[in-house]
């Protein structure tokens, strides 16, 4: 079953896990997008895919339980929920999709657990958190991931590989980088107008 939007709810979702017995495993496209009143939701571990704009600038939205069997969360599914403060990413999630997060300008903390592959671009792209720990399971971070963010210090895990162009471009408050022995690329422009990177 997909989830397509809904009316009857109050500032805290609850989604369902099952619907006449039958297991909800997607938030579909648009589902709550521009929705002013949500404040909390809890995905239920029935769902493995949040689609594009699912969430889009939900601008009240403040915290999300995530489903532990989540795989996907796709293009701009929480972009701009500009209240959005802290968020734990399930072991079960493999990619991060393009702007997933973008944006959500509140985001102080992002926890991320073994299993991420791949992070697209902009996912992360201004947003405020300070320490990022990448897992060791990470491969490739595409364009613009974490560009013009408030990261000061970067932990990479020891698988990464690719690290493309823009990546940490105008992270002004970036200081300090521990790179891995794996590392094979560097774009363009990654660490551009880092002024404060020291090592």
């Amino acid at each position: 079953i997909v989830i397509t939007g809904g009316k009857d709810f109050g500032h805290h979702l609850e989604l369902p896990d099952y619907i006449n017995n039958v297991p909800v495993q997607i938030i579909g496209p648009q589902a709550f997008k521009f929705n002013e009143k949500i404040q909390s939701v809890k995905v239920p571990n029935t769902v493995t895919n949040i689609c594009s704009d699912a969430f889009l600038k939900g601008e009240n939205l403040e915290s999300v339980d995530f489903s532990k069997n989540l795989l996907h969360i796709e293009y701009c599914a929480f972009r701009g929920c500009s209240k959005l403060k802290e968020v734990d990413l399930p072991a079960s999630i493999f990619m991060i999709g393009e702007s997933a997060f973008e944006d959500c300008v509140s985001l102080e903390k992002v926890t991320f657990h073994e299993g991420l592959n791949v992070i697209l671009e902009s996912a992360f792209f201004n947003c405020v958190f300070k320490n990022l720990e990448l897992p060791n399971s990470l491969t490739k971070i595409h364009k613009s991931a974490f560009e013009h963010s408030g990261v000061q210090t970067v932990v990479f895990g020891a698988e990464l590989k690719e690290i493309h162009e823009r990546v940490f471009c105008r992270c002004k408050q970036l200081v300090d980088v521990k790179f891995n022995e794996k590392l094979q690329s560097i774009g363009e422009n990654a660490f551009f107008e880092c002024s404060s990177l020291k090592s």
